[in-house]
């Protein structure tokens, strides 16, 4: 993704380790299908690897290029660690000319870097004058409402496709499809398209920045989740780079290996056709993505082991009880992000301020969510009919994680605000795992659906119990730090 990953992160406004983690599956399976596709093609082509001595040694490769890979351990922990790209850009640049002179192995020379200062000029005037045209584009389409236009035409061509097939689903069974469906499936199909016209031999970043805002409003438009609308337009304008006939890459490719440009592409297509399949994946079950485990697994679970009614149940408690904190606590964030970032600025004590929000927010929550909790069941069935009382026994054990959602968004905020990132990363590792542990555990060792969402809402109450207590205890300790260096 590059220097697109900053600039996702700004539109949908979460954590750069919330994104790493979203993509590292389907790019793990990217790269593997890449690798055995080429084993096996070399296998067929009786092509053989090197002979054990044309290897070179491994420990003196080591100790020769261990140095080199110093400039990237401390760009990535300057980046994980919170702190802007500009700096991490800056400590890696910096290292990298330190190690090139110290280096004694492969020294750098003063020409060198005059001819590496040069090649980064140029290539920052090309990427600068791209952005630049780029941000012209984004202004006009967001002050003239473009981009929501292009996205209504889209989903509008997409319907009309789909009601050519109308009457094949008349005659069908449900289980073949619905034509909402098919409205989805073809709205993608032309968001592609754009994505992969768009895409031709426009760098990644300016790319990205322009999809997000003709492309994507689309895509959210039926109800695909911010994060996986926005990795689909990126995936398929990527994949410009590999569809010939532009194929830019495997122009750069072919130069390298000297071989045919649009053979190279055409290989190059074929190698990574299983990319063009993963952003479907994204729409279809985000699941994938690791971080969407507690929207889309636990419904997966329940209609696998207990049927498509207590899925469905879940499903309707789990929309229901997280309204309070996807319209309250949504506005609480964007109020209070500035706040705290202005009192770090100012050495005020923070954690003292994160007690105080989440104390208040505790308070206007606690009759909504208590009254749930105390009278869930005859709630769901009094608004919903008899036949939904069981959903009220699963809104009961909701209503307890969902408050805890709802009272930590002060403490989600400051993750950022707090250069909490390399924290967190590991913090959204343990949580998706417990939550995986709960529901299977569930699922599998006792085979009951309400126990299985009981251990799913006792692991959310761990998770952001264990959330609040380390960030308020982190931004505690950053006061004392202040004070001491003061």
């Amino acid at each position: 993704m590059g220097a697109a990953a900053f600039v996702m992160i700004e539109f949908l406004e979460i954590p750069l380790t919330t994104l790493l983690i979203a993509a590292a599956v389907p790019a793990a399976m990217h790269f593997w299908g890449v690798f055995v596709q080429v084993h096996f093609e070399a296998k067929r082509l009786g092509l053989r690897g090197m002979n054990e001595e044309e290897l070179p040694k491994l420990w003196p490769t080591i100790r020769d290029g261990w140095p080199t890979v110093i400039p990237l351990v401390a760009l990535v922990w300057v980046i994980v660690d919170g702190y802007t790209p500009y700096l991490a850009a800056f400590v890696g640049i910096t290292l990298c000319v330190i190690v090139g002179f110290l280096n004694p192995r492969n020294r750098l020379t003063l020409r060198d870097l005059w001819e590496a200062l040069d090649m980064g000029a140029r290539y920052a005037l090309a990427v600068g004058a791209a952005a630049a045209a780029v941000g012209m584009v984004v202004g006009v389409v967001t002050l003239t409402g473009a981009g929501f236009r292009v996205g209504f035409i889209v989903t509008q061509a997409a319907a009309s496709t789909a009601q050519w097939f109308a009457p094949i689903f008349d005659i069908l069974p449900a289980s073949f499809g619905s034509l909402a469906g098919l409205t989805l499936f073809m709205t993608l199909v032309f968001v592609a398209l754009i994505c992969i016209v768009m895409g031709a031999g426009i760098p990644t970043t300016a790319l990205y920045i322009v999809l997000a805002a003709i492309a994507a409003p689309a895509v959210v438009q039926l109800g695909v989740p911010p994060l996986a609308a926005h990795l689909f337009i990126l995936y398929y304008g990527i994949l410009a780079d590999l569809t010939p006939p532009v194929c830019v890459a495997a122009f750069a490719a072919a130069g390298i290996a000297g071989s045919n440009p649009f053979r190279t592409g055409l290989t190059a297509f074929r190698l990574g056709a299983a990319k063009a399949t993963v952003p479907f994946v994204f729409a279809y079950a985000p699941v994938m993505l690791i971080n969407a485990v507690s929207q889309q697994l636990p419904t997966l679970i329940l209609a696998v082991y207990f049927g498509p009614a207590a899925a469905g149940f879940f499903a309707l408690c789990r929309q229901a009880m997280s309204m309070p904190t996807n319209l309250i606590g949504k506005s609480v964030a964007d109020v209070y992000y500035p706040r705290i970032s202005r009192a770090i600025h100012d050495g005020e004590p923070v954690a003292a301020m994160l007690i105080k929000a989440t104390a208040a927010l505790a308070l206007v929550g606690l009759v909504p969510f208590s009254l749930v909790v105390a009278f869930g069941p005859w709630l769901f069935a009094l608004v919903f009919g008899e036949q939904w009382q069981v959903a009220g026994e699963f809104a009961r054990w909701l209503a307890l994680a969902e408050y805890l959602v709802f009272v930590s968004r002060p403490c989600v905020v400051a993750v950022p605000a707090l250069s909490l990132q390399r924290r967190f990363l590991v913090f959204e590792i343990f949580s998706t795992s417990l939550r995986v542990l709960a529901l299977f555990g569930g699922a599998v060792l006792i085979g009951d659906a309400l126990a299985t969402v009981q251990a799913f809402a006792a692991a959310g109450v761990v998770i952001y119990l264990t959330l609040m207590v380390m960030v308020i205890f982190q931004a505690r300790r950053w006061y004392v730090q202040q004070r001491a260096t003061a």
